[in-house]
């Protein structure tokens, strides 16, 4: 038996094209150009040590360190041998996906790599600083701390956060399979694909713990560093993309993937919503683009109307979304910037605060900022 009644109130009110008041109010994005120069960069972030360096992953294996407005020459980890061999055209999802730095990395230098080794082994490893110059880590520190085969050359996930209030370490696995979940994997509590799993990394336990299920290519997420509330962008299969929304404290909220693919049935053997949850926001391959990029709630100082905000993108046509929440608590989305040459794989917070986009291909590292009206 098909049942929707749970579920479709909540998605029409979602995915319908009408926009809030409030969202209306957003203002249109400009962008200021940080660096260029990165080989297919993948993720971006701070050391919260006051320093006020960003760390960029590069797909290749390397991180690479922002310091002043530039781009220090020498990476701060080469891990390249250890890659994946990656396809040399585009847009492999594999090698080195992104970094987390401990919550009290000023003191232990400890920091979290994800990234995919031979075989497509998926690794968690935790590295130190070298002793003698803090731009550059000991790349002999490494400790892997998790490891699982990986069948497929596709649907890895691949973001690690600390949680800016439980200080967790929380990773994100895709569902491990080439496409339609063959695996089965996504609702499966017994496997670890298709979940977001969290760790007491600093903390000595040794469990992961699920936090998160239901999902197909949790490509990236993140937290918003005011409520801890968790925002998952998982990439479609045949025709929606969608945000999905934990709020800080729900546990082991299961987002439908492969039962549902956003509000639409897609294992038509099944097909129950029960217990499952809507995701937030969804756009449909036909008008808005194809895969969908996560990311973070502003909580800067530049676009002060922007503040609680929810930022996203598309990566295929260069699309910058702001969602907020209407009078009925559901989720009203704005576009607020667009250009089609633009693909964004990542977005990132420095300390401040203030949010950044990452142009893939030509390597490019952006500051939103407000829009500046040119004169003709």
């Amino acid at each position: 038996m098909v049942r929707t009644a749970q579920f479709l109130p909540f998605a029409l009110a979602v995915f319908g094209s009408c926009l809030t008041a409030l969202a209306e109010q957003l203002p249109q994005l400009g962008l200021t150009e940080i660096v260029t120069g990165l080989h297919r960069p993948t993720s971006l972030t701070h050391a919260g040590d006051g320093s006020k360096r960003m760390f960029v992953t590069e797909q290749i294996g390397r991180i690479r360190i922002i310091a002043d407005g530039k781009l220090l020459e020498d990476p701060f980890l080469d891990i390249s041998e250890k890659m994946s061999k990656l396809d040399p055209l585009c847009c492999d999802e594999r090698g080195l996906l992104s970094v987390a730095f401990a919550p009290d990395f000023a003191k232990s230098q400890r920091f979290y790599v994800y990234y995919t080794g031979d075989r497509n082994q998926i690794h968690v490893a935790r590295f130190k600083v070298s002793a003698t110059n803090p731009n550059l880590a000991d790349p002999e520190s490494e400790e892997v701390l998790f490891r699982v085969e990986h069948e497929y050359e596709n649907h890895f996930g691949g973001q690690l956060a600390f949680h800016p209030l439980d200080h967790k370490l929380y990773v994100s696995l895709g569902d491990g399979a080439g496409g339609a979940n063959p695996l089965r994997s996504a609702q499966n509590p017994e496997s670890p694909f298709g979940k977001v799993w969290r760790w007491d990394a600093e903390g000595g336990a040794t469990e992961w713990e699920l936090y998160s299920l239901g999902l197909r290519n949790p490509w990236r997420f993140s937290f918003d560093r005011l409520t801890g509330d968790l925002f998952i962008g998982d990439v479609g299969e045949n025709t929606w993309e969608e945000v999905n929304y934990q709020p800080n404290g729900m546990e082991k909220a299961n987002f439908g993937w492969s039962v549902f693919e956003a509000h639409d049935c897609f294992d038509k053997a099944e097909c129950s919503t029960e217990g499952l949850r809507a995701p937030a926001i969804a756009y449909h391959h036909d008008t808005e683009g194809c895969s969908v990029t996560s990311g973070y709630v502003y909580r800067g100082k530049e676009l002060a109307p922007l503040q609680g905000a929810y930022l996203y993108g598309d990566f295929c046509l260069g699309r910058i979304w702001g969602a907020v929440k209407d009078q009925d608590q559901q989720w009203a989305q704005e576009l607020l910037f667009e250009d089609d040459q633009r693909n964004w794989s990542a977005f990132g917070e420095d300390e401040a605060g203030e949010v950044y986009a990452i142009d893939y291909l030509p390597g490019t590292v952006y500051r939103l900022g407000p829009a500046v009206d040119h004169p003709e």
